[in-house]
Parts: C-alpha cells; sequence; structure tokens
C-alpha cells in the first residue's frame, strides 16, 4: 500500500512514545550495567517526566519501518549518501514525489538512545517556520532512524565554506567588490535573514512551559531550505532549563553549563 504523506497518526502516540521509551530504558539495562552507566536509566526517566508532563500533538509524526526506509533511500546507496553527523549517517530520499533526509545511527547506546528519544519528544509538538519538522522515526535493534524534510542548500558552515565559492575568491585574490560574488555566496540580506530566524527559533524554545535550552547552537546545526530560511535542527542536545547534564559541542555550549551544569536563562 502506497504512504500517505503526510500520515496522520492515532491521538493514543503520546502514550506509545511514553511505553517505547520505558521499554528502551527496560531493553537498554543491562547495556547499561556494562558500561557502568546508570545515569542512562536517571537521564531516560527525566525524560519520561517531561513526556507525560506535556500533551503531545504528533498528527504529522509517521512510524516507519526499516523496510520502507531502505526503499525510499534506494537501499541507502552510495549515491543517496549525503554526508556524517554526531548522531551517524545522512542519506537522501523520495517519500511520494517529496524529497527527504533520513538519519541513521552509527550505533545505538545510551548516549544515542537518549538523543533520538529527545528529538522526538520535542519535534513532535514543534510547529515554528524556524524549527526543523520531524516526519517520522524509526527503531529497530540494531539501527534507529529519524526522517526531516531534505533542505536544499545545506547548512551554514558549509556555505560559508563552499569550496566554489573559496577557489573564486583565492582566483581573484579576494580584491573584488562583494556585489560580484556569484549567487552562492551568502549576501548581507540572507545572512541577516538567518540570524533573524536562529534567534527566532532560539526564542520558541525560551518560550516553552517548562523553558527549553537548545545547548548546541552552532552553523552545522542551522539548516537553510531553498530559499535560504533559516532551519533550527538537531534536537538531540536540547533539555528543559535547570538540567544539569552536560551535553553539546564543546566550544559552542554556554560556559556556564560547561563550567556548573547551569542551565538557568
Amino acid at each position: 500500500m502506497k504512504r500517505q504523506f503526510p500520515y496522520r497518526q492515532p491521538s493514543f502516540f503520546s502514550f506509545y512514545t511514553s511505553t517505547s521509551m520505558l521499554c528502551s530504558a527496560t531493553v537498554s539495562y543491562s547495556e547499561a550495567v556494562k558500561e557502568e552507566n546508570f545515569t542512562f536509566l536517571l537521564e531516560m526517566g527525566n525524560y519520561l517526566c517531561c513526556c507525560f508532563g506535556h500533551e503531545q500533538d504528533s498528527s504529522a509524526v509517521i512510524s516507519f519501518s526499516s523496510s520502507e526506509l531502505s526503499a525510499y533511500t534506494d537501499g541507502f546507496s552510495a549515491r543517496n549518501f549525503l554526508g556524517n553527523g554526531g548522531f551517524g549517517s545522512v542519506y537522501l530520499g523520495t517519500i511520494n514525489g517529496e524529497q527527504v533526509a533520513v538519519k541513521v545511527s552509527r550505533r545505538i547506546d545510551s548516549k544515542t538512545r537518549l538523543q533520538w528519544q529527545a528529538e522526538i519528544n520535542y519535534l513532535a509538538n514543534m510547529m515554528h517556520q524556524n524549527i526543523i519538522k520531524l516526519i517520522g522515526y524509526c527503531n529497530t535493534p540494531e539501527k534507529l532512524y529519524l526522517v526531516y524534510p531534505f533542505m536544499q542548500h545545506g547548512n551554514v558552515k558549509n556555505k560559508l565554506l563552499d569550496p566554489i565559492v573559496i577557489n573564486h575568491l583565492t582566483h581573484n585574490h579576494c580584491a573584488i567588490a562583494l556585489n560580484n560574488l556569484p549567487l552562492f555566496l551568502l549576501n548581507w540580506n540572507k545572512t541577516l535573514k538567518i540570524i533573524r530566524g536562529a534567534a527566532r527559533a532560539i526564542q520558541e524554545l525560551h518560550s516553552h512551559s517548562p523553558p527549553l535550552v537548545y545547548r548546541d547552537l552552532k552553523l552545522d546545526n542551522i539548516l537553510l531550505d531553498k530559499n535560504f530560511t533559516p532551519i533550527l535542527a538537531d534536537f538531540g542536545a536540547v533539555t528543559p532549563e535547570g538540567e544539569t547534564l552536560r551535553l553539546g559541542t564543546s566550544g559552542y555550549t554556554d560556559p556556564s553549563i560547561m563550567n556548573n551544569g547551569n542551565s538557568k536563562l
């Protein structure tokens, strides 16, 4: 049967997700013992409380099977490979004519599962033009998957460090007017649009009750759609205000969190 896109999930998803988290914590218990990582169970409990404390509207979130995702990405072929990230590999897929990005976990451990579940918990509730939309997810014993809309212009970091741009500047010895640069280089208007959009996304997180702390704001995590609209992605390090877990990328995390674990806004 052809998958409808988007697909509307039943209202029991909140209960299903919470139950799934509890099962995940149980299944991962032996792993946590082996790793002497008992904090994983405590962290999972925090997210369970957070999940039960907030009603989830995940009407557009799809539970995919791994075989479906394999079909959408041409068997996760090399030609569909987009790149690697902290979570794992990313592949280009197509669902009913719509391009999507499928993230596949590099491995399954307590940290990866925590990041995966955080993405589902928070993005299932997010409806903002500057925050990535979660299309769906998949959970298998071997891999974890997340599905998002494909962003045509990649992330801001790659756009700034585009090899074509660097080559252009090198051959012109940088002694050219900005107005003469090709369209793929971010001009001032696009740059300002990105700054404002990223700020709106962070403001949206801080306006939640309780406020959410992003923790990992960097150019890699700001994506650009076909209109150069900035989209904040990668919610694996997001936590409620006051959480003391040290998450995020060193060098991009608030010093107060790195020094004393304080995530107070």
